[in-house]
């Protein structure tokens, strides 16, 4: 017989692991959805908050922090191709 406890940790860990699977997966700018995948702005905003980071800069909506950057600062001049179609909307 499994004690109270190990029945409690079985269902939490199960529980983790559903959750988990839940969540949405990106792969730069795509999600994984149940028809295949699709480009989301929410992939591309963590894309390009991946490739802020690389750059040692936090991407927000508002600058708190000399590391903080607003999207527009980040894409003026920014060529990296991860980040063009997050960054298309702030460019000319």
């Amino acid at each position: 017989m499994l004690s109270a406890g190990a029945i409690a940790l079985a269902l939490s860990a199960s529980a983790a692991m559903t959750s988990a699977q839940a969540r949405s997966l990106c792969d730069g700018d795509f999600e994984r959805t149940a028809g295949g995948w699709v480009a989301t702005p929410r992939c591309q905003k963590h894309e390009a908050a991946m490739v802020a980071g690389e750059m040692h800069q936090r991407l927000t909506d508002g600058t708190a922090s000399p590391s903080d950057v607003t999207p527009d600062e980040f894409c003026r001049g920014n060529s990296d191709i991860r980040v063009s179609t997050f960054c298309a909307a702030y460019k000319d």
